[in-house]
C-alpha cells in the first residue's frame, strides 16, 4: 500500500482508509486461488504451510498426536513492513525487515523515526495539520543535525 505523505493529516488518514478498503475486497481470496490465479501451478508458490490453529490446550483426545519438530519462522516479503495495532487502548507497531536488504541500524532509526511521529500525534492540534509538519527526528537527532549544519559552508574540493 503506497501513499503520498502531502497534505493534511485528516486527508493522508482518509486517503489510507480508502485504499485499505479497497484492498480489503480480495483479503478474503483462499491460497488454492491465489494459487490458481498465479499460473504456477508445476511449481509452488508458497514456502510455508500453517498447521495448527488454536489448538486446543489441555484437551486430550483418543487421537493424541505429538508434534517432534516445530519451528516458527517470520519474516516478511518487503525490505521493511511496520504493522500497527492497538493493544488496551495505546497504538503500537512491530517491524519486520529483512536484514539481508535492511541494516539492523538503519532498521532501529527508521523505528525511532515512526516512535517520533506517533508520540507527536496527540499534541499535533488537528487533523488538518500538514503531514509535513510532524517532527520525524528525535531531539537529539535535531540537535546533532543543527550543529552539522551551523558551520561554514563546505566547499568543493577538485581532484586533480
Amino acid at each position: 500500500l503506497l501513499i503520498t505523505l502531502s497534505g493534511s493529516l485528516q486527508e493522508l488518514l482518509s486517503e489510507l482508509t480508502v485504499r485499505q478498503r479497497q484492498l480489503i475486497e480480495n483479503s478474503l481470496v483462499s491460497l488454492s486461488q491465489v494459487q490458481s490465479l498465479s499460473g504456477s501451478h508445476s511449481r509452488g508458490l508458497f514456502d510455508c504451510l500453517y498447521l495448527v490453529k488454536n489448538y486446543p490446550a489441555g484437551k486430550q483426545t483418543s487421537g493424541d498426536f505429538k508434534i517432534s519438530l516445530a519451528r516458527v519462522v517470520e519474516g516478511t516479503e518487503f525490505p521493511l513492513c511496520f504493522v500497527f495495532f492497538l493493544d488496551r487502548g495505546q497504538l503500537g507497531f512491530k517491524l519486520s525487515y529483512r536484514p539481508a536488504v535492511i541494516d539492523t541500524d538503519f532498521a532501529r532509526t527508521m523505528a525511532n523515526h515512526v516512535k517520533v511521529v506517533l508520540a507527536a500525534l496527540p499534541r499535533c492540534g488537528s487533523a488538518s495539520q500538514a503531514v509535513e509538519r510532524l517532527p520525524i527526528l528525535s531531539q537529539a537527532e535535531a540537535h546533532r543535525l543543527k550543529e552539522l549544519s551551523s558551520g561554514p559552508p563546505a566547499r568543493a574540493v577538485s581532484k586533480s
